[in-house]
């Protein structure tokens, strides 16, 4: 996670840490499938009735414990996108703010290190990695079984 900025192996990593918020939420009609508006919401529970509904984004100093507390402010926001975009209503019952480790080229870190060659790294997926950490994940597999390259962009900076 961005934590790394502060280990002595990878902190020369190019990291644009990011405040992301996610509400967990009741809804008044239940979904089964994930929805996608620049927003997200996923079901949560057996009956799709509970989804958790995310992210936004926010630039800053995060080195303060209350600088990644949730915020009213983003969970309006996420309220308001959920309504504007679907017909659904929902109830918060939980909030929840993290810190992404947002690299600042697009694609994140895999691979050995430079020159520690038995330390690897794996992070750098920000808010995409529900999307792309299976794909990086069997890269990463393929190349400490069988030796396969890493592609330069997840190795460039390691």
């Amino acid at each position: 996670g961005y934590q790394a900025i502060h280990n002595p192996w990878w902190q020369h990593l190019p990291f644009k840490l990011s405040k992301g918020e996610i509400l967990k939420v009741v809804l008044d009609t239940p979904i089964t499938a994930m929805l996608n508006w620049r927003q997200w919401l996923v079901p949560d529970s057996s009956d799709g009735t509970q989804a958790l509904l995310g992210s936004n984004y926010a630039w800053g100093d995060f080195s303060s414990p209350e600088s990644v507390e949730p915020s009213q402010e983003a969970r309006d926001y996420l309220i308001m996108r959920l309504n504007t975009n679907t017909t659904l209503k929902a109830d918060v019952i939980d909030h929840k703010a993290g810190i992404r480790p947002t690299p600042t080229q697009r694609f994140p870190f895999v691979g050995p290190h430079k020159q520690l060659s038995n330390i690897y790294c794996f992070n750098g997926f920000g808010s995409k990695g529900c999307h792309t950490i299976p794909y990086y994940s069997q890269l990463l597999a393929d190349h400490l079984i069988d030796q396969s390259p890493l592609p330069n962009e997840i190795t460039q900076w390691l």
